[in-house]
């Protein structure tokens, strides 16, 4: 019989450390971008429709532009224009005028009354037709350089003032004292009073050129001389003539009835260059609000074009991108 032999049981106490567990993060899984293609397409083909519309309304403002800049420009040459000739016109005034104010004791009665009731020059109170301006400096003559006066006590207080001033002499016409003239224009022949005519001295003109006549030219002067000697007859270019004396030949300068008479042509041609200045400026006030709005137009245009360009290369772009990813 065989003997066992146990050993005793030993137990051993083991010490277990437990350490912590860190949780693992949950992984996150992206889905996958699906890029629709067709969709990326579609916009691009609706863009490029919708950019037809925007490059018409472009050149159609690009095109309203440049002609509301046209206009401005034209305008603003037409200004320069006009106002080179309103002061080539000035000048032209200024000037003649100065040439009446050297005339001795008229020009000081009429640069300085003095107190003297004065009318003014016979040649700046009266009208004269045109192409007659000769032929009245004629039948005037030193006369359309007197200085009218109301009347007598008028024109002594003024021939008083000039001598105590030696201030040189003057011609006075006295409106008031006009009487008429004894001989008249007979019927047939061309009096001078239908080409002049002036509302202040109105009688006083009826009284110095009564008698006088027009004549185109120094044959037929002489013609009406010969049937009528009590008439004066002066002719268109300013000649003279009466039944013993004749007066005429060049001329070498212009008379104050000529100058006054241009004068009055000037300062008329001034005030029409003026007012034309006037107008462009107004129209050139408007045609540059104008282009201002074509401006504001085309700008917008544009940028509504450049926007549309802009969002078919980034499509554009898109759709590359996602070819080179299939």
């Amino acid at each position: 019989m065989l003997a066992l032999r146990i050993k005793p049981l030993v137990t051993t106490t083991v010490s277990v450390q437990v350490l912590p567990v860190t949780p693992t993060p949950p992984v996150t899984v992206k889905a996958p971008v699906v890029f629709d293609v067709d969709m990326v397409v579609l916009e691009i083909a609706s863009a490029d429709s919708g950019e037809i519309g925007l490059d018409t309304a472009f050149e159609s403002a690009k095109k309203a532009l440049n002609e509301a800049k046209e206009i401005v420009a034209k305008l603003s040459e037409s200004e320069r224009n006009a106002d080179r000739k309103r002061n080539s016109i000035e000048s032209k005034l200024e000037a003649i005028r100065l040439t009446t104010s050297n005339r001795d004791g008229a020009s000081a009665l009429l640069s300085d009354s003095r107190g003297v009731n004065i009318l003014g020059s016979l040649a700046s109170l009266i009208t004269v037709d045109a192409g007659y301006e000769a032929a009245v400096a004629a039948a005037l003559g030193t006369l359309a350089d007197a200085v009218v006066v109301q009347d007598m006590n008028a024109a002594v207080t003024a021939i008083s003032a000039l001598s105590n001033e030696n201030l040189g002499q003057a011609e006075l016409l006295v409106s008031n004292n006009a009487v008429l003239a004894g001989a008249q224009v007979p019927s047939g022949l061309n009096p001078i009073l239908d080409h002049v005519r002036g509302s202040d001295v109105a009688s006083l003109l009826t009284a110095l050129l009564g008698n006088v006549a027009v004549a185109e030219d120094g044959r037929s002067a002489a013609e009406i001389i010969n049937n009528h000697p009590n008439v004066n007859v002066v002719t268109r270019d300013g000649d003279n003539f009466t039944s013993t004396r004749v007066r005429g030949g060049s001329k070498n300068s212009s008379t104050l009835v000529e100058i006054h008479a241009l004068i009055n042509q000037l300062t008329e041609e001034l005030a029409t260059a003026s007012h034309e200045c006037e107008r462009l400026g107004f129209e050139i006030q408007n045609a540059q609000h104008a282009l201002n709005n074509r401006q504001s137009e085309y700008d917008q245009a544009l940028s509504r074009l450049n926007d549309s360009d802009a969002r078919i290369s980034a499509l554009t772009e898109q759709l590359a991108v996602a070819g080179q990813n299939i």
